[in-house]
């Protein structure tokens, strides 16, 4: 294997490791509680009906899902493969829907880990060392949201790899004029549009930017074929599930929120909101991206049309997200609509810091690194839904449109969610080292009716307020297994940290080969 290859897969493999031992043990959110449904439909039954959740009535009078397919898609295999391992042992098909969730989930860890890999390859192409390009990817990887996303089945792991995919693809043909390289950049556009539809407006810029690498040299026009053809299936796939719905091409189900009542937030209230507030700013949630005021300026200047096209990329969602009803993207973990863009936003900085002259931004962003991680950790350790019922915010009493909806979690520092959930952390986690951790049961039934986004009583809900969202603690709560689990999720972080060593060692051995014999790197 070449050494850079090897320094890929091994930040793969220490990514898809960490994320996977700190997963989350089930799928309670209502998005990802409706994608679970969507995928059993799509498996079992070959249809996009589903019982319950987030959606709407079609003209056949079932219920169909507002979520884009491409999730759907992707998690199918899984799907079917934890739904055979049920049909193959008892202990598994007593708890067959926990289990289908549980395997589920490891495609977010995946599609993290796939974010890494990517963004890591896009500093190597640059030419940043190794070492500094490692740096780089661990900011995105520990430092921002990806982290807590990451153990989800949210839309945000697949959106954010999809689209940073496409870039990363599109400015290779730039440079390449590979036809390998239009198709994977089209591949990445139609997927992530078909996973979520409001992508389509940052693909155009993608397209603009890929047409200008067109026009800038001469391209063979199997490389235009081999963009379009893929995303025009995707197109295609798109338009017959928007069809079988609902009973017309263009409509995604999402209804009222495709019109322009549902964008009645002031601007700047929005934009406040996703940039700077205490409970959703991206700058509070991402501390990396404080560098990006200042490593802006060099990127644009190394790297013009890339830097046009991120901003076309990002500025439109921005403007649009920050007048959206429910800007906030309640309940979730910061700027949750922002979270797509966010390895774009960071590529300027890992680019900087990786430059040869930015020893001091390296310490500093080595600061803003364990910074970030601490704030992610917040959000790893515990659910966002157990802090807005422990704050008493959730069930919601007001309206998105209400100005006052969330107001304490949303604009108050002493209830911002980066220190709500470390107080619940402390207090939870002193709580299982005396052997008091909750004790809940399974409402019976579940499985089959597959209605109970919660399957828990009201009482035990309250109860897994003082739960740590661990994949290894919830089987412990429900008294299925012991704390050995545990030790598997320690065997995976001692993985993980191994990986990120082998990372480290190769990368260093790959600066001595360039520097040359007798010199440093």
């Amino acid at each position: 294997m070449r050494p850079g290859r090897a320094l890929r897969w091994a930040v793969l493999l220490c990514a898809g490791l960490l994320y996977a031992a700190t997963m989350s043990g089930t799928i309670v959110s209502s998005d990802g509680h409706t994608m679970f449904q969507l995928t059993r439909s799509l498996v079992e039954r070959g249809s996009f009906d589903v019982p319950s959740g987030n959606a709407f009535a079609g003209p056949d009078g079932r219920l169909y899902p507002k979520a884009g397919l491409g999730q759907a898609l992707l998690g199918a295999p899984l799907y079917w493969a934890a739904s055979r391992a049920a049909g193959l042992s008892p202990a598994l098909a007593h708890r067959r829907e926990a289990w289908q969730k549980f395997v589920l989930q490891l495609l977010g860890p995946l599609a993290g880990a796939l974010l890494a890999w990517v963004f890591l390859g896009l500093l190597l192409d640059r030419g940043a060392a190794p070492r500094r390009a490692l740096l780089g990817t661990a900011l995105l990887s520990l430092a921002t949201p990806a982290w807590p996303y990451a153990k989800t089945y949210l839309t945000e792991p697949f959106t954010a790899w999809l689209l940073l995919a496409a870039f990363a693809a599109a400015w290779r043909f730039r440079a390449t004029g590979e036809a390998r390289q239009a198709l994977w950049a089209g591949l990445a556009s139609g997927f992530a549009v078909l996973t979520k539809e409001a992508l389509a407006l940052p693909v155009l810029a993608l397209a603009g930017y890929f047409l200008y690498c067109m026009a800038r040299g001469p391209r063979p026009a199997r490389a235009l074929l081999a963009a379009l053809a893929p995303l025009a299936a995707c197109a295609a796939l798109l338009l017959f599930y928007n069809h079988a719905r609902f009973g017309s091409w263009l409509e995604s189900g999402y209804g009222y929120e495709q019109t322009a009542s549902a964008y009645s937030t002031p601007l700047h209230v929005g934009l406040f909101g996703l940039l700077l507030s205490p409970g959703k700013g991206l700058l509070w949630f991402a501390p990396p991206l404080l560098l990006l005021f200042t490593a802006w300026p060099a990127f644009h200047r190394a790297h013009r049309a890339e830097a046009w096209t991120a901003l076309g990329i990002v500025v439109p969602s921005l403007l649009l997200n920050a007048s959206f009803r429910a800007w906030g993207g309640d309940g979730s973990w910061g700027p949750r609509y922002l979270q797509p863009f966010v390895p774009l936003l960071a590529l300027p900085v890992a680019l900087w810091i990786a430059a040869p002259a930015s020893r001091a931004a390296r310490r500093v962003a080595m600061a803003l690194l364990v910074a970030g991680a601490l704030v992610q950790w917040g959000g790893v350790s515990v659910y966002y839904g157990s802090y807005l019922r422990e704050t008493g915010a959730y069930p919601y009493t007001r309206a998105f449109e209400d100005p006052r909806f969330l107001e304490d979690v949303h604009w108050v520092p002493n209830y911002s969610p980066i220190v709500g959930h470390w107080a619940m952390f402390r207090r939870n986690l002193g709580e299982h080292l005396r052997g008091e951790w909750p004790r809940v049961t399974l409402a019976q039934g579940a499985d089959e009716a597959a209605t109970q986004r919660i399957p828990l009583s009201g009482g035990d809900q309250a109860r897994l307020l003082h739960g740590l969202d661990f994949w290894f603690l919830y089987p412990l709560y429900v008294g299925a297994a012991g704390p050995q689990l545990a030790l598997a999720a320690l065997a995976m972080l001692l993985a993980a940290l191994a990986a990120g060593v082998a990372a480290w060692r190769v990368a260093a051995g790959l600066e001595r080969a360039a520097a040359g014999p007798g010199r440093a790197p």
